[in-house]
């Protein structure tokens, strides 16, 4: 993948995140009958922690099943190539025209893409510094390598960099046996294979790493679920994390001793005039907060969650 993508597709998940971070909805009203009031408040930091998260999951993901695991040349002499080097010793140790196919193969030995390329004359290998490390005098910079097939009018790039030794070792070993085909007649075809899909796996246990991250990011935050059952006069307030199975604490109140609600804003930052909001429960004349400080953003006001409780327990 270009890395003017990776860093595009990076920023608009950075920005998404601060959006969401900013004006998302972290309150839930679950439940709203005549006799039930159900508000769940949802981690707001686990959230964003989960989205900045996501992002490299969806690279990976989209790296994982654009990425061909196998690609496979074949290569054949034409009878008329031998025969004329068969009449002319002389050109025996020239390069015999020789047309060949690439073969990219996908998961499950599916063949994505065949690529026919005719009168290959050589193949060589393209070196690059992918990085210049030098300690103490000793160059220790790393170098990315991939192969280039000649032909009489234009080159073809057969593989995608790879930087790993063994990996290069073997494009050296390919190339040299390729060529040595070229200007050989006695075998008749050559296959050759490049087999990354260790590099699949690589990406696949990245991105099953990716979604347990997510999954802890999202799961492990605090939910704070605040349920007014008429029914049994009761404010029950659950505190819980990961569906309860991480711990979970449950408070009950009367709701007759329940005398008011109010919102009260808080100011989150100075420097950009941001204010969160606390919603508070007065109980006999004691105040019990319902959310953490800047749950509710300055876009989604508390004052709604106020009307909604105030409402439900007909409270002035």
């Amino acid at each position: 993948m270009d890395n003017n993508i990776i860093n595009t597709i990076l920023i608009i998940f950075i920005l998404l995140a601060f959006c969401y971070l900013s004006i998302g909805d972290f309150i839930r009203v679950s439940e709203h009958t005549s006799t039930k009031l159900n508000l769940l408040f949802r981690p707001k930091l686990s959230f964003f922690l989960a989205i900045i998260t996501s992002q490299l999951l969806c690279l990976l993901l989209f790296g994982f099943f654009s990425f061909n695991p196998i690609q496979k040349i074949i290569c054949e002499h034409s009878m008329q190539n031998i025969s004329t080097v068969n009449q002319d010793l002389s050109t025996k140790q020239k390069v015999i025209p020789t047309d060949c196919k690439i073969i990219d193969i996908y998961w499950f030995d599916y063949e994505k893409q065949i690529r026919l390329i005719p009168n290959i004359t050589e193949a060589k290998i393209e070196t690059e510094m992918k990085e210049k490390i030098v300690i103490n005098g000793e160059d220790l910079s790393r170098y990315k390598s991939r192969m280039i097939l000649f032909t009489k009018i234009k080159t073809i790039t057969f593989n995608n960099y790879r930087i790993d030794n063994s990996g290069i070792n073997e494009l050296n070993l390919l190339a040299s046996s390729i060529n040595e085909f070229l200007v050989n007649n006695e075998d008749k075809t050559f296959v050759g294979i490049v087999d990354d899909r260790y590099i699949g796996y690589i990406g696949l246990g990245g991105i099953i790493f990716s979604i347990i991250v997510f999954l802890l990011f999202t799961l492990t935050g605090l939910f704070i679920n605040f349920c007014f059952d008429k029914e049994t006069n009761l404010l029950t307030v659950s505190r819980y994390r990961c569906f309860g199975m991480l711990g979970k604490k449950v408070f009950q109140y009367p709701l007759n001793e329940i005398i008011d609600v109010k919102n009260k804003r808080i100011l989150l930052s100075s420097l950009e005039d941001t204010y969160g909001s606390q919603v508070i429960l007065v109980v006999s004349e004691n105040e019990f907060f319902l959310n953490p400080v800047g749950l509710i953003s300055k876009y989604i006001k508390g004052d709604y969650i106020v009307i909604t409780i105030k409402r439900f327990l007909e409270l002035k």
